[in-house]
């Protein structure tokens, strides 16, 4: 790794960092290799996290929404989780390493053709109906969110800010931009705040630029 890269303070058994990938709001993420699943992505809280209740919730949710969501099976479109604990020292988060980036930097470098576009869409809309179907909201559906893997397919990610739908709460949480009106109006998440975000990202998906 680069001398300038985050040092982990703790990396779980079995697994061995390759290199540094980048970062996100609430944790550092690494390529590393498993013994038993092989290469794959690696994501350990920020050290600030201990003073920062909300990050430190969000990874919570994170690792305990993506392993849930992987729990008995898995799906096509949503990002693939090997192993997490959720708090601690020790907490991590393992997945499948998307090595096709994300959405969001596919449209930055070109214009999509109208097929590619369509199939996008729909690999998000299905990854969407199946946390829907695990009773999860996602929350904050856009592009820097859907991570694409080797191939180009669709991975549902970032579930940060995710709740189970048995959970309350009128938290605004999310991307302004993508976030439905009643969100910001207080409204209890539900099925379809979440497709609204997935109507902004469709119309930004198809076009390369925002609806409003």
């Amino acid at each position: 790794m680069n001398s300038r890269d985050p040092k982990p303070r703790y990396v779980p058994k079995d697994y061995e960092i390759v290199k540094y990938l980048g970062s996100g709001q609430t944790s550092h993420v690494y390529l590393a290799n498993h013994a038993r699943f092989g290469q794959l992505a690696l994501k350990l809280p920020r050290p600030e996290l201990h003073v920062r209740p909300v990050l430190r919730r969000m990874f919570e949710n994170e690792v305990q929404i993506t392993v849930s969501l992987n729990a008995n099976r898995q799906h096509k479109h949503v990002i693939r989780a090997f192993e997490g604990f959720p708090t601690g020292e020790k907490a991590f988060l393992s997945t499948e390493y998307c090595s096709g980036g994300s959405l969001d930097e596919l449209l930055y470098k070109k214009n999509l053709d109208f097929k590619s576009a369509s199939r996008y869409i729909i690999e998000v809309a299905r990854g969407l109906a199946y946390a829907h179907s695990r009773q999860v909201f996602h929350r904050d559906v856009k592009p820097a969110n859907i991570l694409l893997d080797h191939n180009g397919v669709v991975k549902l990610a970032d579930f940060g800010t995710g709740i189970f739908m048995t959970e309350r709460t009128t938290d605004r949480v999310g991307t302004a931009y993508y976030m439905a009106p009643e969100i910001f109006e207080g409204k209890q998440p539900s099925v379809q705040a979440d497709i609204y975000s997935l109507g902004i990202l469709a119309y930004e998906v198809l076009t390369n630029k925002r609806p409003f």
